[in-house]
């Protein structure tokens, strides 16, 4: 034996060094001449080779190091080729590895042989180095396409066992709403059944929150097509996320359902040209592997599904409030905290009887989902065996939504402080009222609209953006958003009753206001309506004059980000007209709009005045055609150097010669005082003179 193939049995014997991803090679011959012929042409290709002479060693060899590849000479003493291949295969841990057999002997029947062992090839002696080459590149190249299948294979039956118990835990959750001996229980539960035998598109009429989902499911299931995909649109979602419907059929969603089920959540509020786009694929002869349509109509009456969607012929469903079946709430109760009961690693008993008389006598306006919150916060809450749903969680004040109201904020009674019944949190409620919601025609898309907005107003992350928590339809039919509950006063109101504002203060005031709008306008958001009565002014924390901006409700995404050209967004004025920039007055508002709104703002705060006096018709028309004086001859001393020039170029007629949000941030930081105002002074302002 060369020193060289020593060496490498004696490294060999020791503890393994393989490693993940490696090839390795194991070479095996008892000739040390056909060894090193075998080791000169194979080094250095990126492979670790090994080597031995006996039948035994190789064996020991092939255990520790896995190899990829076997060379395996067919005659040798003690133990020869054919039998160190079949323990290889026979060995769990050495199985997969390939062997190729190195011989003289050319017969056919020896190949065979070879072959039923489960070798791969032959490799004829003398050998030819080239050939030697390309046989180990191939079937080592075979064996990293093996592995890398085995392992995708493994990955994609972890998936499939993730995704069967991601089904069966939605199919858990959904099954509740569905429980229960009731009269309207078992007319759901029978027309589901009745549903789930035909193909029709099925309209689910369902007050939020009563179990639409879970009937959608269990159509589902219970179909022919119960073991193909069910996917959920929520149908707010496609126009706000732009999420494709029918578009690029292969990613689309009505795509990836094929041969399943497409679940419209809120289905009227799809755009119309989508709505036509679904009736046309309905009323037309579909596909045989097209995804049936379950939809769901808020509300019990299905007023909702008009426009395109009249002209799908639909098996309707109604499904029954949880007021409607009363009787259910026990068994429905029960099964709700055992799931979460299981979740949370709980042993509980049951419900308290005094409990459940309060479950079955509540209002429950949110319905079966109200009630499935209600259970999740008293587990958490219990301690005993028995759970307690305290008069807290049930509380039957005015709800919006997931809130209580407590009492009217000012005198409008448009704005309510609130409470979330399940949270610690405050928060107030504000109302937006419009005749257009009382009109049928114009209802649906006032209604898309507002919670698109009210969906982009929510992305904001500002310090100085107002943080919006919800926002909704009540029972009679009004807008409302929840957002975060304020202590303080707007600057209107403080103005009004402490005068104007050192100049100091009312920088950092529109400073931060500025920072606001700067993220809404790079986002393709305007705010329409800045003024001194949308900029609140509070306390957060120990932290003094805050500023957040209000009414983010009435922004309205951009279609095109340019100024000043028919690219402008269109819309009704909205805006106050002592604070409207001129191509909001027309119509037209743009992100400039807000920026000249603000600079109108700081007018006033320096001066306590509007940049145009008199009353709504000569605002308008200053604004429109008369040039503005400086704040400086109105303001109570003097201003800053820049000031002046800064506010009247907010003030431009020109939009685009406006400075941005960003900018006018920049040069008011840029400003010195010859009197700042510090946090101490804000401080003792607030402690003397707030309310």
């Amino acid at each position: 034996m060369s020193p060289g193939l020593e060496s490498a049995v004696v490294v060999s014997s020791l503890v393994s060094t393989h490693r993940e991803g490696e090839d390795v090679v194991l070479l095996v011959d008892d000739d040390p001449s056909n060894l090193a012929l075998l080791e000169r042409a194979l080094r250095g290709r990126g492979y670790r080779l090994v080597s031995c002479q006996a039948g035994a060693e190789a064996l020991e060899l092939a255990r520790r190091e896995r190899p990829t590849l076997v060379l395996l000479d067919v005659v040798m003493p003690a133990m020869d080729g054919y039998e160190v291949c079949s323990r290889l295969k026979a060995d769990e841990q050495t199985r997969d590895c390939a062997v190729v057999f190195l011989s003289a002997l050319d017969e056919a029947d020896h190949k065979v042989r070879g072959l039923e062992l489960g070798a791969v090839d032959y490799l004829a002696k003398p050998f030819d180095r080239e050939e030697v080459i390309t046989r180990v590149q191939t079937h080592v190249t075979v064996q990293r396409l093996q592995r890398q299948l085995q392992r995708r294979t493994r990955e994609l039956e972890r998936e499939l066992r993730v995704a069967q118990q991601l089904v069966a835990d939605q199919r858990d959750r959904h099954e509740g709403p569905l429980l229960g001996g009731s009269a309207p229980a078992r007319a759901l539960r029978e027309s589901v059944a009745a549903a789930a035998e035909s193909e029709e598109p099925v309209l689910l009429l369902s007050p939020a929150g009563a179990g639409e989902e879970a009937a959608a499911r269990a159509i589902h299931h219970q179909s022919p097509r119960g073991e193909r995909p069910f996917l959920r649109v929520d149908c707010l979602s496609v126009e706000a996320a732009d999420t494709p419907l029918f578009a690029s059929e292969g990613a689309s969603k009505w795509g990836l359902a094929r041969g399943g089920t497409i679940y419209l959540d809120r289905v009227e509020v799809l755009a119309e040209s989508l709505q036509q786009e679904l009736a046309r694929r309905l009323v037309e002869a579909p596909a045989s592997d097209d995804p049936r349509v379950i939809a769901t109509v808020l509300g019990d009456r299905g007023e909702g599904a008009a426009g395109r969607l009249e002209a799908i012929a639909w098996r309707t469903i109604r499904v029954p409030s949880l007021a409607e079946r009363r009787e259910d709430i026990p068994e429905l109760a029960q099964h709700f905290l055992s799931r979460a009961a299981q979740r949370q690693g709980r042993q509980i008993e049951g419900i308290s009887p005094e409990s459940l008389r309060r479950l079955v006598s509540c209002p429950w306006r949110g319905n079966v989902e109200e009630l499935r919150s209600v259970l999740d916060c008293a587990l958490i809450t219990s301690r005993g065996a028995l759970v307690e749903v305290n008069e807290a969680l049930l509380e039957t004040g005015r709800r919006v939504g997931s809130y209580e109201l407590v009492e009217p904020l000012g005198a409008g009674r448009h704005v309510w402080e609130a409470r979330h019944r399940l949270l610690i949190r405050p928060a107030a409620i504000k109302f937006v009222r419009s005749a257009r919601l009382a009109d049928p025609s114009t209802r649906l898309e006032t209604v898309r609209q507002f919670e698109e907005e009210a969906r982009a107003t929510a992305s904001l992350r500002s310090p100085n953006t107002v943080q919006l928590y919800d926002f909704g339809v009540t029972e009679e039919g009004a807008l409302y958003y929840a957002m975060e509950l304020l202590r303080g006063m707007d600057l209107e109101a403080l103005v009004a009753r402490h005068g104007a504002v050192p100049p100091a203060r009312a920088v950092g005031f529109v400073q931060q206001a500025c920072g606001s709008l700067a993220e809404a306008h790079e986002r393709g958001l305007i705010h329409r309506d800045v003024r001194p009565a949308n900029l609140f002014v509070c306390c957060v924390g120990p932290t003094p004059d805050v500023v957040k901006v209000l009414d983010f409700g009435l922004t309205r995404e951009l279609a095109q980000s340019a100024c000043g050209s028919a690219t402008c967004a269109k819309g009704a004025l909205v805006c106050s007209p002592a604070f409207a920039a001129p191509e909001a007055l027309q119509g037209a508002p743009c992100p400039e709009s807000d920026v000249y709104s603000l600079g109108c703002t700081l007018y006033w705060l320096l001066s306590g005045v509007t940049v145009f006096s008199g009353d709504p018709a000569a605002h308008v028309s200053g604004h429109l055609g008369d040039a503005p004086g400086p704040p400086s001859r109105l303001a109570a001393g003097p201003l800053p150097a820049g000031l002046d020039e800064l506010v009247l170029d907010c003030l431009s007629k020109d939009p685009l010669a406006r400075p941005s949000a960003r900018e006018v941030r920049r040069r008011l930081r840029a400003l010195s005082f010859a009197q700042p105002w510090t946090e101490d002074a804000a401080r003792a302002w607030w402690r003397e003179r707030a309310e």
